[in-house]
This record gives structure tokens, sequence and C-alpha cells, in this order.
């Protein structure tokens, strides 16, 4: 009897020896070592849950390398997918351990899009501006919009829908009088082809009363690709032909035709948590028929959910309603939600 404890301590130091405790390593740029379960790598954030403190969120751009003891599923940039082990490799690069996927490949976090993404669902971003004037003038302006998104490797559909209007208040009967009202809607649907290029339908509606037009109704189809999809940079364009018909409230014509349309969508985090964008659309139905579409600014992300954002938006019709100018110019400030 006296010979079976030592015996069995011996065999529990050799089973837990032979099994360490199975664990994920984060290395960050400043020497830090977390060590834990990798979650995810998404948007540009390190999701990872340590035993003592949870589940934790960190910027990308301060790892180094990753190094876990089962296999992830990494997206890359252009496109591949490997499912196996990560291990960490010389000047901060990580290194696939072959275990999965035929031989071991040499990353970096720059040529990663994602690890174990999660599952698709809805997101987006609501933005809320205004102004407000009391004392000779009673007036309040508000300007909402909100954008949403679902993608999915072969799918992508985008909404997006604004209202910008202006109420006044007459001081001597009280009443108020709403003007400068604007309402937009878009609707974007993208199936993927190969090489990030895909085929696209979109269809939107603008109702704008300082330029007197009651409706634009454009749908349009043709061709776009992602020429960058990564977590700090983004770009985009598209082409094809689109159908247009607008109503107005004047005596001008109504009117409506077919036009070539090209589109371009730029993002790109410029610094810390402020990023530049830009988007809009050109198109021509003639020589003397064009409609440029455009906005450009920047959002300040506060927090993980709250933002700031100013942009300028631009408008071009060469063919306005008859008392309407060409250009309109719109400059709008806000706090925004991201969800």
């Amino acid at each position: 009897m006296k010979h079976i404890v030592p015996l069995a301590l011996t065999g529990l130091i050799a089973v837990i020896l032979a099994n360490p405790s199975r664990a994920d390593d984060l290395l960050f740029k400043n020497g830090d070592r977390w060590t834990g379960k990798l979650i995810s790598l998404s948007d540009g954030k390190v999701k990872f849950k340590t035993e003592l403190v949870g589940a934790l969120t960190v910027d990308a751009k301060k790892v180094l390398t990753i190094e876990t003891d089962d296999d992830v599923e990494v997206h890359m940039n252009d496109g591949t997918v490997l499912v196996d082990t990560l291990d960490s490799a010389d000047a901060g690069t990580t290194r696939t351990k072959g275990n999965a996927t035929p031989g071991s490949v040499l990353l970096t976090l720059d040529d990663m899009a994602s690890i174990n993404p999660p599952e698709p669902e809805w997101t987006g971003r609501a933005l809320v501006g205004g102004e407000i004037e009391r004392g000779n003038t009673i007036k309040d302006s508000a300007y909402v919009e909100l954008n949403a998104k679902y993608e999915t490797k072969a799918n992508r559909i985008g909404l997006r829908g604004s209202y910008d209007g202006e109420r006044t208040k007459n001081r001597s009967d009280g009443t108020s009088t709403t003007q400068d009202r604007n309402l937009f809607g878009r609707l974007r649907y993208d199936y993927f082809l190969k090489d990030r290029y895909f085929w696209y339908l979109q269809t939107s509606g603008e109702k704008d009363g300082p330029s007197d037009l009651d409706l634009r109704f454009v749908v349009g189809t043709g061709l776009g690709r992602d020429f960058v999809k990564r977590p700090d940079l983004k770009l985009s364009a598209y082409a094809g032909p689109t159908f247009i018909s607008e109503n107005f409230n004047d005596e001008s014509s109504d009117d409506q035709r077919a036009a070539g349309r090209v589109g371009w969508d730029f993002w790109w985090k410029a610094y810390g948590d402020i990023a530049l964008f830009t988007e809009g659309t050109y198109t021509q139905a003639g020589l003397d028929d064009i409609l440029v579409e455009g906005e450009v600014g920047f959002r300040d992300e506060l927090t993980e959910s709250i933002f700031l954002e100013g942009k300028i938006v631009w408008e071009y019709d060469s063919e306005p309603a008859e008392d309407a100018d060409r250009q309109d110019v719109d400059y709008i400030f806000g706090l925004g939600y991201k969800f």
C-alpha cells in the first residue's frame, strides 16, 4: 500500500505534463501578453476572453501576433479562407501550423480581414443633428439619417433613409409652418461574384421641397467591385444603366429617361478613431443632362457605439425645376449611434 500513493502522484504529474492547460495568446506591440481564448477578429477589433477579467475588446492595430491552440477560421483580404491553428513567427508575423491546410502560411494581421467572424446580422448607424433658435425668430431644424447593412458571403443588403426639415413658428398667431423639407430613401442589393466583383440592383426615391421636386424615382443595375476591403480602408465602385423618373411641383415638365450611372464609396480610418469618407453617384442621360450627388465628411468614434459626424452634401442637377438652382449644398453636423 505504501507504494501506491507515490505511484499515483507520479502518474498524475505525468498526465499534467503531457496535457498542459490549453490557451491562446495575444502578444502586443508594447510587449504585453494576454493568455486566454481568442473569440474573433472583426472590423479592426479583437475580442479575447481571459480567465480573470472575462471578455475584452482591443484595437487590432495594437496586436503584434496571435497564437491559438485550436483551429480558427481566417478570412484573408483577398477572399481566401484558411482553417488552421496559428503560431507566432519572427518580425511580428503569424504562421499557420499546417495542420488543417496544406503547408504552413506566413501571415500578418494586415493580411487578415477577420478571424472567426460572427454570424451575419444587421449592423448600422443612426445620425441626428439639429438647430433650435429662439427670440425674434422661433425656428427648429432637424436632420435624421439611418444606415443599415446585412452581409453574408454571397449577398449584401443596404438601406439608407434621411429626413431634413425646418419648422418656423409665427409669433403673432402661434401657427407653425414646415418648410425646406427633404426626404430620401434607398435600397440596394449586391450579389457577390468572383474576385470581389458583384452584381447590384438599386432603387431610390427623393422628395425635395425647396427644389420643387415632388418625387425623383431611380432604379438601376450593373456591376461593381470592392477594390479594397480592410478594417482601416474600404473602396468600392459600380456602374450600369439607370432609369430616372422626375415629377415637379411647379410648371416644369415631368420627365422619364434612361441614363448611365457611376457610383463610388470610400472610407478610411485616417488617424486614431477618426475616419474620412466620401460616396456619391454621377448620372448622365445626354450631353446636357447631368445629375451628380455626393457627400464628403469625417466620423469620430467617441466610444464603441457613439460617434460625431460632420459632412458636406452636394447635388448638381443640370435640368432642375423652373425656379430652382442647379446646385444645392448642405452642411451637416450631428451625434450618432452605431449598432
